[in-house]
């Protein structure tokens, strides 16, 4: 038998694993309206692109069953509360058009001059994972000072590059906070609005992004890959 270079690649290829899960969550205003805001589940948006994004209505509320990036449904359930809702005329001509980016960026929660903000993931079904929050507001150029804490661990976005909104519908380390190794359920709440206004305290979406998804291949399966092409070569 006969097996080229190309061959053990292909098996190499094929002892990978699949690529890394996530669940992707876009607070909106609602469901019944602000269609703009609302992503199909074909639309791909977020800072890690994703298509299958949950989309979410309203100040309050559960949503249970969300589905992750591949469509399937999962164990995890939300339960959030805010201090209102609200839209982004910004990113409206985009969101018309079902750009994905500026859809998430469209319907954010608010602060509301300091209305309380939390959100709480149950049957999370990643061992291991990462949060990813978006933020968003409809005044171009707004501080995002506040910071999110999950499971006790505090960020928030890069204040260094002045974390400021910016009304493209892209996203940067400006105006998203990323908090790693996290495990079981997820609760997260958002810092206050300063005590001057500076400063809003709001939230596009969130994704949680399973770790280590994606492992380097085994060293044992690539000494075993290498012998077998020696002695293949040997053979001929």
């Amino acid at each position: 038998m006969k097996i080229n270079i190309t061959t053990l690649a292909v098996l190499a290829a094929a002892t990978g694993v699949s690529a890394a899960a996530t669940i992707g969550v876009n607070f909106t205003e609602s469901i019944a309206g602000h269609a703009n805001q609302q992503m199909a589940s074909g639309t791909v948006a977020g800072l890690v692109p994703q298509s299958n994004w949950n989309n979410t209505g309203g100040a309050t509320g559960t949503v249970n069953t969300l589905a992750d990036s591949a469509g399937a449904a999962t164990t995890a359930s939300i339960t959030w509360t805010s201090g209102g809702v609200w839209g982004d005329g910004q990113a409206d001509a985009d969101a018309n058009a079902g750009v994905g980016d500026a859809q998430l960026n469209r319907g954010y929660w608010d602060d509301n001059n300091g209305g309380g903000q939390t959100f709480t993931v149950t049957g999370v079904p990643y061992t291991n994972y990462d949060l990813l929050v978006y933020y968003a507001t409809d005044t171009p150029g707004t501080q995002h000072l506040q910071g999110i804490t999950a499971n006790g661990i505090f960020a928030r976005p890069d204040i260094t590059t002045g974390a400021r909104y910016n009304e493209k519908s892209g996203w940067d380390s400006t105006n998203t906070a990323t908090i790693t190794g996290l495990t079981g359920d997820l609760t997260a709440t958002m810092d206050l609005r300063n005590a001057n206004g500076n400063g809003r305290a709001t939230i596009a979406g969130f994704q949680i992004l399973e770790a280590n998804a994606i492992p380097e291949p085994s060293s044992t399966l690539l000494v075993g890959l290498s012998g077998l092409a020696l002695l293949m070569r040997r053979r001929r």
